[in-house]
């Protein structure tokens, strides 16, 4: 018999909730293997040991009685609690949402490049896509975009445009 369901049986017969029928196998599997009816013996003395110390109220010290804050006063306290939680919110936002005095967000200048060999980091080894690659046109013009909102698309910067 497995250990686990063993000591779950043990427990329950010593709690006094285990069926009849179950407790007759259990005796007769007891009276066959000496060493599980030492351990029902221990687990027996064990719930005896448990039931006196949680019985005897009179030797142990009782705990103090917890100070309970009126309902009332927690009603009243929760939506102070509430509103400066979202009074420091919205103090510490303000620090981090810097946004220019026009409104408009600032932007930056973000180039573009068309070519391959641009974005790659240049090798020249074997295993390289330079060398492999069928060389391409050079273009030297970058598009510059401008975005003005996050809301808005991104508009393309026509030279002599301020960003």
């Amino acid at each position: 018999m497995d250990k686990d369901i063993m000591d779950r049986l043990l427990m329950d017969r010593a709690l006094g909730v285990l069926d009849p029928d179950v407790e007759a196998l259990l005796e007769y599997y007891l009276a066959r293997h000496p060493d599980a009816a030492d351990c029902d013996r221990k687990t027996a003395e064990l719930v005896s040991l448990s039931r006196e110390v949680l019985r005897a109220d009179g030797e142990r010290e009782a705990l103090p009685a917890c100070p309970s804050v009126p309902r009332r006063r927690m009603v009243l306290l929760q939506p102070l609690g509430i509103a400066a939680a979202l009074a420091v919110c919205f103090l510490i936002g303000q620090q981090f949402a810097a946004v220019p005095p026009s409104g408009e967000v600032a932007s930056t200048a973000v180039p573009v490049s068309s070519r391959m060999d641009d974005v790659i980091a240049p090798s020249t080894g074997i295993w390289s896509l330079r060398r492999e690659a069928a060389p391409a046109r050079r273009t030297e013009r970058l598009t510059r975009w401008k975005w003005a909102s996050p809301v808005r698309q991104p508009k393309v910067c026509k030279q002599g445009d301020e960003l």
